[in-house]
């Protein structure tokens, strides 16, 4: 059997969605603990689903029946995201692929379920903002158009110089581009498209931070504790654990904490040193070590740590809640002071002059 040792995989724009990767991790996990052989598996995956998975499963299957392993053929798919190729090749290292897809199934079930639970949440608040947005546009449209055709100055209602059709034109053109803008830079540290040290930034903001660490730590946790349970050499242990944690930053200290792991160092020591890892993670793994209990240890941690991220999510849903709510309220009010102006500034001054006698 040849092994495919790459820590890495390659990144494509053509991943299979997570239902689809639901589907297959239950089926084949399912498949391969019923005794099924391995090949007869993958032939019916590649018979079923879209045309893209199709094509996943067969190049995955030709890979198998030249004596490959799994995870190379599905390395070589490229359809697969990271954890999963990373959890398939601990899970073929130590005999326990079954048990591993099963895993990565209730993973991706719950990735969905958090995901839900975050659109749910913001889209209330965001239909509200999108709605402002509209009324302001079309405000500036309507009070230019007035002026226009009665001959009178446009009003304007922003007080920026946008008035009529082309303030409309523009004013959704800067809207556009800010939240565009925003979006992207979301994506672009996500993906570490500004380096580390942008991701670093990310990780530092108080609440998306510790949602995002945690998250990490639950994949690095569990898929360190099932392949250490299972026996697997060490030094891989560690670097396929830190590839499944899909982050950049920790992905970055792989090289220092597998070279630590070769010099004989502790787990804790190794993770220490290599920095960047949260104080309670190493305090749990010291004391595991110390204990004799490294992998129930971790297995117990991720399932901590998936209940904080779980929890922090919930927080930060309900933090853009009440950001876009206030946001709202803000350009509401805005709004309803800037007209108030323009309707009450010519009584003020109407009633200034008849102060003065005028009339």
């Amino acid at each position: 059997m040849v092994t495919e040792r790459r820590p890495t995989p390659r990144t494509s724009s053509s991943l299979l969605s997570t239902s689809e990767l639901i589907g297959l991790c239950r089926r084949v996990g399912t498949s391969l603990r019923s005794g099924i052989e391995v090949r007869r598996v993958w032939e019916h995956e590649s018979q079923r689903g879209s045309a893209r998975f199709r094509h996943a499963a067969v190049t995955t299957l030709e890979h198998v029946k030249q004596g490959e392993t799994i995870s190379a053929g599905m390395r070589a798919a490229n359809a697969f995201p990271p954890v999963m190729l990373a959890m398939v090749e601990i899970g073929e290292h130590t005999g326990k692929l079954d048990e591993a897809l099963l895993k990565l199934a209730d993973h991706y079930e719950r990735q969905r379920s958090l995901q839900g639970q975050f659109l749910l949440g913001i889209i209330w608040p965001a239909l509200q903002l999108t709605v402002a947005i509209l009324v302001i546009g079309l405000l500036i449209y309507v009070f230019g158009e007035i002026g226009n055709r009665t001959g009178s100055d446009p009003i304007d209602v922003t007080g920026l110089g946008l008035v009529g059709a082309r303030g409309v034109v523009i004013y959704f053109l800067v809207v556009g581009a800010g939240l565009a803008a925003v979006a992207l830079g979301a994506l672009a540290v996500a993906r570490g498209w500004l380096g580390l040290q942008a991701v670093q930034r990310a990780v530092n903001i108080p609440l998306q931070g510790a949602c995002l660490k945690s998250m990490a730590l639950t994949r690095l946790t569990w898929s360190l504790g099932m392949a250490l349970d299972a026996g697997m050499d060490a030094q891989r242990s560690v670097e396929l654990s830190l590839v499944a944690t899909q982050n950049p930053f920790y992905l970055s200290r792989s090289e220092a904490v597998v070279a630590a792991i070769a010099d004989n160092q502790e787990f804790y020591e190794a993770f220490r040193d290599a920095g960047g890892f949260p104080d309670d993670f190493l305090l749990e793994l010291e004391t595991a070590e110390i204990a004799g209990t490294l992998s129930e240890s971790l297995v117990r941690m991720s399932r901590q740590y998936d209940d904080k991220a779980k929890t922090l999510l919930q927080v930060l849903v309900w933090g853009a809640t009440v950001g876009i709510w206030i946001m709202v309220a803000i350009i509401l009010i805005i709004l309803i002071f800037r007209l108030a102006m323009i309707y009450l500034t010519p009584m003020y001054d109407l009633l200034d002059d008849i102060n003065k006698g005028k009339f």
